[in-house]
């Protein structure tokens, strides 16, 4: 009897430490929600192109390294934490259910991967208006969208 209990606890121990690896491993590349072409506005109303793949991103024709490590869900509003070349970012969108609507913030934390908090990836400097439709204006996502 001793044996079956412990070799229960055995598997189960190893089945989390697999699932535990598996969401470590696919939390690496970036969500397919942020994917795609996006239009951009700066706070200095200059027009860029970003372009997000699981791996990438390629901003005005630049690649650079993309990590996402973090994503969540606060008050109706989605986000993830990504890395670009190393530097720091959130991909917020506002509505959830809004998968063409975001703006790009670098959170007022040197490094919310650290730190694990939600609130320090919905919290900092917006970087660009996004919209997968067509430029933004960049004055007009802040007034909606930042409180």
């Amino acid at each position: 009897m001793n044996n079956l209990v412990l070799n229960k606890k055995v598997f189960i121990a190893s089945l989390l430490l697999i699932l535990s690896i598996a969401l470590t491993l696919t939390g690496c590349e970036s969500s397919e929600d942020i994917h795609g072409k996006w239009y951009a506005q700066d706070a200095k109303g200059n027009n860029i192109t970003i372009e997000f793949t699981k791996d990438k991103a390629i901003i005005d024709g630049e690649e650079y390294s993309l990590e996402q490590n973090a994503t969540g869900v606060r008050n109706n509003t989605r986000y993830f934490g990504i890395k670009i070349d190393e530097k720091i970012f959130s991909v917020v969108f506002p509505d959830k259910e809004d998968k063409k609507t975001a703006i790009m913030m670098i959170p007022n934390t040197s490094d919310p991967f650290e730190d694990s908090k939600v609130s320090e990836y919905l919290k900092g400097r917006m970087e660009y208006a996004l919209s997968k439709d067509k430029h933004p204006n960049y004055w007009e996502y802040a007034k909606k969208y930042l409180h």
